[in-house]
C-alpha cells in the first residue's frame, strides 16, 4: 500500500520548485542544484503521501545529464535518475523514476531556482 502511495506521489512531480541561498555556479550536477532537487521532491512526497515522522525518505540522483542550455538566460534543462528509498517500521524499499529539472541563476538576487518535472516517455 505504501509502495503504491509513494509511486502515486512520484507520478505527480510536476513543476516543483525551490530556490537556494546565494550561489555562483549553474550546473546540473552542482551540489547546490542537487540539494534543491532533493528538497523539492521531499516536500512534494511528504505533502502528497501524508507521510508522518515515522517514514524516512532518502534520495539519490544518478545519471545526471545536461539536456539543453538557454544561451540568453544561462538556464539549464537537466535529466537524471531519481532513486527514492522509503523506510518505516514495515517497509524498506527503493523506487526509481526518471526526472527532468531546470536550474537557473537569478542575476538580481544570485539565487538558484530549480523546477522538477517527472520525465514522461
Amino acid at each position: 500500500m505504501k509502495n503504491r502511495l509513494l509511486l502515486s506521489g512520484l507520478g505527480v512531480l510536476l513543476a516543483l520548485s525551490g530556490c537556494s541561498e546565494p550561489a555562483t555556479e549553474v550546473a546540473c550536477d552542482a551540489p547546490a542544484t542537487i540539494k534543491l532537487v532533493k528538497e523539492s521532491v521531499n516536500s512534494a512526497l511528504l505533502m502528497q503521501t501524508g507521510a508522518d515522522d515515522s517514514v524516512e525518505f532518502t534520495y539519490e540522483l544518478t545519471g545526471i545529464d545536461t539536456q539543453e542550455t538557454n544561451s540568453e538566460t544561462g538556464a539549464l534543462v537537466c535529466s537524471a535518475d531519481l532513486a527514492v528509498t522509503i523506510k518505516d517500521e514495515n517497509l524498506n524499499d527503493t523506487l526509481n523514476t526518471a526526472i527532468n529539472y531546470s536550474v537557473e541563476l537569478n542575476e538580481a538576487d544570485k539565487k538558484l531556482y530549480v523546477k522538477v518535472f517527472e520525465n514522461t516517455p
